[in-house]
């Protein structure tokens, strides 16, 4: 079915009524038409076209990371030759399809990613679980499963943390090989990935970096109460003291109607505020 475009203001009304609960993102794919990637990609652009409403929406829908992305398959292959472990197993601890962990697995072969507790290669990872499972090891091969270190398999539930470092690599990584002269294409086949992959992955990235850096500045700013921040909240300022100097002056009977006298009056008690 063919993709649509939703006008901004559409949108925006959309996105408050997924905040108040009339309607999910789900919905808004369904009834306009319009993917669910790209819906985040609007709503990611909240950020710079309506601030107030970003922070409305991130604040009930933080980013979540889907529970199988805090699992890093690499280390859960790792496991399996170390510890003798059964796909089976490891797929009940968990709490992940045995189809998911040999998907995964299979991912790993062709990339040239380094694993960098062993030095290897993903693809060299991959051949050696391969002689693993055929029982055809080495004894070069047996040493370097026994030396091999572990790290951990399954990271904090909804933690943004694993996956932003995960995808900056894989990004970082994608961007050298295109340095290196690699098209796009190559340098996605060479992380085990198609290049709609990779873009999917930008995005993703992106959206928590995004949300990430407007709690942050959110916060940052929140630390300093009763301060003016902006160039705009300083002229505003400035011009409400002002007037209402000029009206007690007034009041006062300082200069009776001549406002002109006022301003000269209090031009020394207004300064400070336009240097705050």
């Amino acid at each position: 079915m063919k993709r649509n475009e939703i006008d901004q203001n559409l949108f925006e009304e959309l996105v408050k009524k997924v905040i108040s609960g009339e309607m999910t993102r789900k919905q808004i794919t369904k009834e306009y038409h319009i993917s669910a990637r790209k819906i985040n990609l609007m709503i990611t652009g909240l950020a710079q076209t309506n601030p107030e409403l970003y922070m409305e929406f991130i604040r009930q829908f933080p980013y979540k990371p889907k529970e199988i992305e805090n699992i890093d398959f690499v280390e859960l292959v790792k496991e399996i030759m170390k510890k003798d472990k059964a796909i089976e197993d490891l797929a009940i601890k968990y709490n992940v399809s045995t189809r998911t962990i040999r998907r995964r697995i299979g991912k790993m072969k062709g990339s040239q990613e380094i694993e960098l507790s062993s030095g290897m290669t993903l693809d060299e990872l991959y051949h050696l679980y391969k002689r693993y499972r055929a029982e055809e090891l080495s004894l070069e091969d047996m040493y370097t499963i026994q030396t091999m270190k572990m790290g951990n398999i399954q990271n904090a539930p909804n933690s943004q943390e694993p996956r932003k470092k995960y995808l900056t690599n894989l990004i970082d990584k994608y961007n050298e090989y295109i340095k290196q002269g690699m098209s796009k294409k190559e340098a996605a086949k060479m992380l085990g990935y198609s290049f709609i992959d990779i873009y999917k992955k930008q995005g993703e990235l992106s959206r928590i970096q995004t949300e990430q850096s407007y709690m942050k500045n959110k916060s940052d700013r929140s630390q300093i109460p009763n301060s003016i921040r902006t160039q705009n909240e300083k002229m505003q300022l400035f011009k409400g003291s002002l007037k209402f100097l000029i009206e007690g002056a007034s009041q006062d009977g300082v200069v009776k109607n001549d406002q002109t006298r006022a301003i000269y009056k209090i031009c020394d008690r207004t300064r400070g505020v336009m240097e705050k």
